[in-house]
């Protein structure tokens, strides 16, 4: 955790490393989010760009944010 409430990239990064696929027993989704064109394509590229699915980003924010908010 950092002291100055901002988000540590390096975990993230870990966090969204190409893995082995996994099957999951069951599916959770979220409902649809729209992002806007500029933020699409930015979040479209850095995925290509790592080998990752876009949502595999978005779910390693999602569980940064909400432990940092935890602790």
């Amino acid at each position: 955790m950092t002291t100055n409430n901002t988000i540590d990239v390096s975990k993230i990064d870990k966090l969204i490393e190409p893995k082995e696929h996994i099957k999951q027993h069951r599916k959770y989704g979220v409902m649809g989010l729209y992002l806007g064109a500029e933020l699409h394509g930015r979040l479209k590229n850095f995925a290509a760009l790592k080998g990752v699915k876009m949502s595999t980003i978005v779910i390693a924010l999602l569980k940064e944010y909400l432990n940092q908010k935890d602790a």
